[in-house]
């Protein structure tokens, strides 16, 4: 789990984090859209990570887990109520982010400079730990966020230092609700956003660049 230490200190983040009954409103709607297929492929991962994080979690939510693992594992329940599974799935992610926001150990991610591609999936990183670990990568030309289910925004200040960032994919991010400063990022020619349902792009022309082409899914 990767957080600042700025983020540690702020007051109200994890109300911040969560707009529960709009999250689940849009998980419903993309659940009857793809008939559940592909939301059941994220829980599935959702469910190995979450399972890993329980024993440290404040409330028990091995009730929620099980009703997770029932709707995605072979053979279960198919007649699940989707509002039950989601509903379940918001419980547990708003104790990982109790979690992560109630810990005392500051841990960024760092990874070494001259990378050229970065692909981050289905790990626990804030808003703030994620522009400290793209603030370097000034040769990073491929970026893929996947599954990361606490970011909310990605950074204001940092893609225009991204002068070789060529193509941004962002992938079942599902309280992802901005994206921040990709407007600065000139180099970008091509972006692909998927199932990012808290998104809020009813402005979004004025935010992002003229020439991005973003590919629909």
């Amino acid at each position: 789990m990767f957080i600042t230490n700025d983020e540690l200190q702020q007051h109200g983040q994890r109300e911040n984090l969560m707009r529960i009954d709009h999250l689940a409103s849009q998980l419903a709607l993309l659940w009857e859209v793809d008939s559940g297929s592909n939301i059941r492929s994220v829980l599935s991962k959702e469910h190995s990570s979450l399972k890993q994080l329980m024993t440290l979690m404040d409330d028990d939510v091995s009730e929620h887990i099980q009703t997770i693992k029932s709707s995605v594992e072979k053979g279960g329940d198919k007649v699940l109520a989707k509002e039950n599974v989601i509903n379940a799935w918001l419980c547990c992610h708003e104790q990982r982010i109790g979690l992560i926001y109630g810990r005392h150990i500051v841990l960024l991610l760092i990874p070494p400079s001259g990378l050229s591609r970065l692909h981050l999936s289905s790990c626990s990183i804030t808003d703030g730990a994620l522009a400290s670990c793209l603030g370097g990568l000034t040769s990073v030309r491929h970026l893929s966020l996947k599954q990361i289910m606490n970011l909310t925004a990605l950074p204001q200040k940092v893609f225009q230092h991204l002068t070789a960032l060529k193509f941004v994919s962002v992938k079942y991010c599902w309280c992802l609700r901005s994206l921040g400063g990709l407007r600065a990022a000139a180099s970008i020619s091509s972006l692909h956003l998927s199932s990012c349902p808290s998104l809020e792009l009813a402005r979004g022309a004025e935010y992002m660049p003229f020439f991005f082409r973003v590919i629909p899914t």
